[in-house]
């Protein structure tokens, strides 16, 4: 996956944090986020001290804001699409039945060994692309 998209589309204003695990599966969004947080702050943290700080964390929104596709193009500006990651959360059919939803898979360069073939990558399944933005 490409550092950088170059297109956020489909956006989807103020899912609150219950769709969020409720039709998006995202079960851990509030440790995930709680984790991404304290990470920021300081990356080089032991384990033990990740966990007590991750406890800390306070979340001062019930919503985010969330895209349902990401597209990656060339540097060129060429119109070509490389690659793309999309999401769909379940959702319920004319007759009230729930259909599942499509969470795309990718592998995602950890910043561990070389750029060529699969060494330092790891699989994600994504099932929400949320925007943070500062005040």
């Amino acid at each position: 996956m490409y550092s950088r998209p170059s297109h956020l589309i489909y956006y989807i204003n103020s899912i609150t944090v219950d769709d969020l695990r409720t039709k998006y599966g995202a079960e851990f969004f509030c440790a995930a986020f709680a984790r991404f947080v304290v990470l920021k702050r300081n990356s080089q943290m032991t384990r033990t001290r990740l966990e007590q700080d991750i406890l800390d964390v306070y979340m001062p929104f019930t919503s985010v804001s969330v895209y349902h596709h990401i597209r990656y193009q060339e540097d060129d500006g060429s119109d070509g699409t490389i690659d793309s990651i999309c999401i769909q959360p379940c959702k319920k059919d004319k007759n009230g039945g729930m259909v599942g939803g499509r969470f795309d898979t990718a592998l995602v360069h950890t910043g561990e060994g070389n750029c060529g073939g699969i060494h330092g990558t790891s699989v994600h399944t994504f099932v929400v692309f949320i925007s943070l933005k500062c005040k």
